[in-house]
Order: structure tokens, then sequence, then C-alpha cells
């Protein structure tokens, strides 16, 4: 990944991650961001969890690419 598709990715973690603060601290919904990866290098960029269900799996893209075939390996 390029530098800005890094400082692109790292924006959005951030975002999601303080979603996850807010979730936990003013709802009291434990809520967490994961960086899913298996035995065989699958991953994607963030899995967003609120009360321990997967709320959404998430690729970060800074241009126009192909989605990665692991979103529907971990769907």
């Amino acid at each position: 990944m390029d530098d800005m598709g890094a400082k692109y990715a790292n924006i959005i973690a951030n975002h999601l991650l303080k979603y996850t603060h807010y979730l936990t601290n003013i709802y009291g919904i434990p809520s967490e961001l994961s960086f899913p990866r298996d035995k065989e290098q699958r991953e994607v960029d963030c899995c967003l969890v609120t009360g321990g269900v997967i709320e959404c799996i998430i690729e970060i893209k800074s241009k126009k690419s192909a989605l990665s075939p692991h979103l529907k390996y971990f769907k």
C-alpha cells in the first residue's frame, strides 16, 4: 500500500475505534474493532463487533480496484 493509502486506512481505522469506544462508554454496548487473519493469511482490514455480533466487515481502499475475495470468505 502506498503512503497515502496507509494514511487513509489509519484515519478510517481510528474513527471506527472511536465509534466502538463511544458505543461502550455512552450506551454500555460492548464493542470492539478487530483485524481478522487466518492461518492461510487471508485477511480483511477491519471487522466491527458490537454486543458480540459482527456488524460489518470493512475493506479500505484508497484507489479504485477490485475488492478482495477475502471479504466473501470471512462473510
